[in-house]
């Protein structure tokens, strides 16, 4: 029997929301990883809160690339007006690394992040 045990305390990989932005129709950096982290996005929930359907597109982007056809994660996914998808990944980040997304309707797509530290 152990009378002096210490628990043993681990620091957990807790799931929150990273950010939420509303997107213009350009290309904008929706969220970048902090230097000294390292960070799992999890999921990603899209949701168009415009009357008319919108096209939206997903980059994630290591330092020194731009948002091009060979970076998407999503190209001209097609939104109904008032949908919301959630998008589930696992997309490891490392400092640096930043998801842009881009709505062919301005301020109609919301976008939020949801990750943990590693």
């Amino acid at each position: 029997m152990l009378t002096n045990a210490t628990p043993i305390l681990r620091q957990q990989n807790t799931r929150r929301k990273l950010c939420a932005r509303l997107l213009p129709a350009a290309n904008l950096i929706v969220w970048e990883c902090p230097v000294g982290k390292s960070v799992v996005v999890s999921s990603i929930n899209i949701c168009n809160t415009g009357t008319v359907q919108t096209n939206f597109r997903l980059f994630h982007l290591v330092a020194s690339e731009s948002a091009s056809v060979t970076t998407a994660l999503m190209y001209d996914m097609l939104l109904q007006a008032n949908e919301t998808t959630l998008y589930e990944l696992q997309a490891y980040m490392n400092p640096g690394d930043r998801l842009v997304a881009y709505a062919s309707t301005a301020s109609a797509v919301a976008v939020s992040v949801f990750g943990s530290e590693q």
